[in-house]
């Protein structure tokens, strides 16, 4: 009997132990319990190219977070058939009411179909992949772009186009555009040139074509400096040797083409922009 009375006891602290440890993993359990995922209609994703990225393949993107919590935005690509996209690891901590703010630049254009689908963006929040819709602030920037890309690839197959080496006269710079066939027949037509704040081009000879029968085509060119030439001007300028010609190859769509410059033409005409402003 004396026995069986002293064990009672010990059971009966055992089993409060039991529930004791139990209760404590249970709190436990509810106090790492990880956050519910944002929901989508929570985060906004847009794309724009703003006017200093014209003529490169970059558009400013953003993850929006209009959530009351803190997320983290991981990678991100896009899905748009128009052209190959990379995926961008932008890895930034998002308050609410904050923006992921980066740059994506596309890839080579796929030019065998017209794109349809609209676009969204792929990307990763808190770990886990999310498809959302991308507003596209320009509503047919995608399109124009591709349909650009894709009149450079048909243009860069027929034939290359290059500014060539000239030399200053006084404030002017004289040069010409080469245009070398590379190959096919189609005729390829310099429709008309542009320069840039800064800078004024002339081109009184043009229209001028490359015909099927010709290897090289050469229009001449004028450059001279425009008449802005005020501090703000000079100093804010972006887009000072973005210029461009115009170009149609056959009877295929007039297409913009940025004329590469070589670093010595640059200096050249930065150097008649330095003698015409001082």
């Amino acid at each position: 009997m004396t026995a069986r009375h002293g064990t009672a006891p010990a059971q009966g602290s055992r089993a409060l132990l039991v529930v004791l440890a139990f209760l404590l993993l249970s709190l436990a359990g509810c106090g790492s319990a990880a956050p519910s995922m944002v929901p989508d209609r929570d985060l906004a994703a847009s794309t724009t190219q703003f006017r200093n990225q014209e003529g490169t393949s970059a558009l400013r993107t953003g993850v929006t977070n209009n959530s009351h919590r803190t997320i983290q935005v991981g990678t991100a690509t896009f899905r748009w058939p128009g052209f190959a996209w990379p995926a961008v690891r932008v890895s930034q901590v998002v308050p609410p009411g904050q923006t992921a703010a980066f740059d994506m630049e596309y890839g080579a254009a796929h030019c065998d179909r017209r794109p349809q689908r609209a676009a969204s963006m792929l990307v990763g929040i808190d770990g886990s992949t999310r498809t959302l819709p991308l507003l596209v602030q320009d509503r047919d920037l995608l399109l124009r772009l591709w349909q650009r890309a894709c009149g450079l690839q048909r243009l860069a197959q027929v034939a290359s186009v290059r500014l060539a080496h000239g030399r200053l006269d006084g404030a002017r710079y004289r040069t010409s555009i080469k245009v070398d066939r590379l190959s096919g027949s189609a005729p390829v037509r310099i429709v008309d040139v542009g320069g840039s704040v800064i800078i004024d081009m002339l081109a009184p000879a043009r229209p001028r074509v490359l015909e099927d029968h010709d290897h090289s085509l050469r229009l001449p060119v004028t450059f001279r400096p425009s008449d802005r030439c005020d501090p703000h001007s000079l100093s804010q300028s972006q887009q000072t040797f973005l210029l461009s010609a115009y170009l149609r190859v056959g009877r295929a769509p007039v297409v913009r083409l940025i004329l590469p410059l070589s670093a010595r033409v640059q200096a050249d005409l930065q150097q008649m922009i330095d003698r015409f402003c001082h």
